[in-house]
């Protein structure tokens, strides 16, 4: 009786090849057939020419039983997987059911585990990663002002700085800032509401690519001192404290005694940093303190280290005190995304 070679099981070890196996099982019976025919008197020749023609097709018989044993090897496969996983699931249940104390401790150590990484992840891409959701968001940047005399990287932007890039910079298609927000009492018919309320320039909107939801946006028009007051009202706001009331717009309200005109409703926050509950027109003295945060959109196809550094301090200003603290002072810009 012939034995399987000891290099075949050998080989098994490692995982089975079907059609290797297929080939090594064919040949061997067709080497037994002729072995058997050649101690019945036949010759080498006549042996394997009656041995092929008692076989039939070869390739027609390989092919079908490789088809055969792919589809028992994938079967003991998944049989063999089944089995594993059981077994693993006993004796983990077997473990725990052994250790209660020590399971619930390691449960709840990888609980924290998972759900500080998930955290930390779900932060560092909202602040980090996620692209801001503007037109061309890639082409954003964050303007600060520099003084190296004071060694001095980023701190915010004057009034005069921003209006003074705004006219002489040529490496970006468009400029904008705002002031940081700050509270202001929304009177109500019921009791004074503390709300948050920022200034900006109507230059932001167009910026970022923005539309309002409802109404209109700032204008340049509504920063003249005879226009009239007026606001551009977060949904937040609009939706918890006007119950979405489509007829707000046009209508006025009452912020710090007074009186300002709903023009629009703001669609998504104008910046990361602002998420204030009314946007106004900033006005006042272009000598104001220095407390804007200035955005601006670099040319297309240019990265932000292509573009040509923004005007410098501009000593032909309108009085002796500007300039003083002007003095020594220049501009950085980087990407605004995650800022």
């Amino acid at each position: 009786m012939h034995r399987e070679p000891s290099s075949r099981r050998y080989r098994r070890f490692w995982g089975t090849d079907p059609t290797r196996d297929v080939d090594e099982e064919l040949a061997f019976h067709l080497a037994m057939r002729v072995d058997e025919f050649r101690r019945a008197g036949m010759s080498e020749d006549d042996a394997r020419e009656a041995v092929m023609k008692r076989f039939g097709d070869m390739h027609e018989i390989r092919t079908e039983v490789e088809t055969i044993a792919r589809n028992r090897h994938a079967r003991r496969r998944r049989a063999w997987k089944l089995d594993a996983f059981r077994q693993d699931l006993r004796f983990a249940l077997r473990t725990l059911i052994a250790n209660p104390g020590f399971s619930i401790v390691v449960a709840l150590t990888l609980a924290l585990g998972i759900g500080a990484n998930a955290a930390v992840f779900s932060v560092a891409y909202g602040v980090l990663l996620r692209p801001l959701p503007y037109r061309d968001a890639e082409q954003l940047v964050r303007l600060w002002s520099k003084n190296a005399k004071r060694n001095v990287e980023f701190f915010s932007v004057s009034p005069a700085d921003y209006a003074d890039w705004r006219s002489q910079s040529r490496s970006f298609t468009a400029l904008a800032a705002f002031e940081r927000q700050r509270d202001a009492t929304l009177a109500t018919r019921d009791l004074p509401r503390s709300v948050s309320m920022t200034a900006v320039t109507p230059d932001i909107f167009p910026l970022l690519g923005t539309s309002p939801a409802l109404g209109r946006t700032l204008l340049a028009d509504d920063a003249h001192a005879t226009s009239p007051a007026v606001v551009v009202m977060s949904n937040d706001l609009w939706t918890t404290q006007f119950g979405s009331d489509p007829k707000l717009i046009g209508r006025d309200i009452t912020l710090d005694g007074r009186r300002h005109t709903v023009v629009g409703l703001s669609p998504p926050p104008v910046m990361p940093q602002v998420t204030a509950d009314l946007l106004a027109q900033g006005r006042g003295s272009r000598l104001a303190r220095r407390h804007h945060v200035a955005a601006g959109r670099h040319q297309p196809g240019r990265q932000p280290a292509q573009q040509a550094r923004l005007p410098g301090p501009v000593r032909s200003l309108e009085c002796d005190e500007h300039a003083a603290r002007r003095a020594g002072s220049s501009a950085s810009h980087r990407p605004s995304v995650g800022d």
